[in-house]
């Protein structure tokens, strides 16, 4: 929201500067302060196992994407960027890409629950993707509006990961190492939420 508040800060500046406007609106509105606002969106254990299920009864590739999401806290962009070869199921993680600053990319261990590399290992001895997440958006805003839950996005995949860990007591620290975070008061945002090891996504309720 603060990177936002930026752009439109930017523009409405530059408007006055041509002499469009006398002064900026965004004059007297301030940065959000770590924590501030409203919480993130994530499903609830009876969404996530009602939306698990849809996902299988109508496409198991999708259904991969979003058991991968909720169960790793990976950003879509992350997963499409991904091969097998990222994937180490003997070994029980996989390796995301953590995007940084100068286009370096910094990749991060995330460890597979159980119910995701079962469902991981199935596929690849099928020859079939790690997932499928082409129009993911859209796909699962058709299954929600089909189970009538309430206005959800893909990232909220990704917050679901983070809050239900947090909420079963994983430190903000390291649920902040599993996303990703390179500034720790990002992993704030969860904060509210809050009641080590690689093993915590076993704690997982899907």
């Amino acid at each position: 929201m603060n990177r936002h508040f930026h752009t439109i800060r930017h523009a409405f500046g530059l408007a006055v500067h041509l002499g469009f406007l006398r002064e900026s609106p965004m004059q007297r509105v301030k940065d959000l302060r770590p924590g501030e606002g409203k919480p993130p969106r994530y499903f609830s254990v009876r969404e996530m196992r009602e939306i698990l299920w849809a996902c299988v009864v109508r496409d198991e590739g999708f259904y991969r994407t979003i058991l991968f999401l909720c169960s790793t806290g990976a950003r879509i962009s992350e997963l499409k960027e991904i091969s097998w070869n990222h994937v180490h199921l003997d070994r029980g993680f996989v390796r995301l890409p953590t995007r940084k600053t100068k286009g370096k990319i910094v990749w991060r261990t995330v460890p597979l629950s159980k119910t995701l590399s079962w469902t991981l290992r199935r596929a690849k001895s099928r020859g079939e993707a790690i997932a499928d997440t082409r129009d993911a958006r859209r796909r699962l805003q058709r299954i929600l509006a089909l189970l009538k839950v309430p206005h959800a996005t893909i990232h909220s995949c990704r917050h679901t990961f983070a809050s239900h860990l947090v909420s079963r007591g994983v430190s903000l620290y390291i649920v902040g190492k599993l996303l990703g975070h390179s500034n720790p008061q990002t992993t704030q945002v969860y904060s509210h939420l809050t009641p080590s090891s690689l093993e915590v996504v076993s704690l997982l309720p899907y």
